[in-house]
């Protein structure tokens, strides 16, 4: 069953399915709602941890696209990726007034 990543635009498709070939099978889609979609399968023999390899993938490109979050579906399932916060300058955090 594949997982599925909506993308914004097709660029944004490109380089996800770019980035996604050397772990995964990939494919670009459109929906009925003009979205795009990349789909991919882990590459045979995929190892237990290509779970992991595609939250690394989707963390990667959402930091390289400057984008905030993904969708993600899988089977039923709709899980929703953020991209992670920007580094701070590594001091302490300001207290809530």
């Amino acid at each position: 069953m594949p997982v599925e990543v909506t993308t914004p635009d097709r660029e944004s498709a490109r380089a996800l399915l770019e980035e996604s070939m050397p772990h995964f099978r990939a494919e670009i889609a459109e929906t009925d709602e003009s979205a795009m979609v990349v789909r991919l399968r882990p590459t045979p023999p995929a190892p237990a941890g290509w779970v992991f390899e595609f939250l690394a993938l989707v963390e990667r490109w959402l930091d390289a696209r400057n984008l905030q979050l993904a969708n993600v579906h899988h089977g039923t399932r709709t899980y929703v990726i953020t991209a992670s916060p920007p580094e701070s300058d590594g001091g302490p955090e300001p207290a809530g007034a």
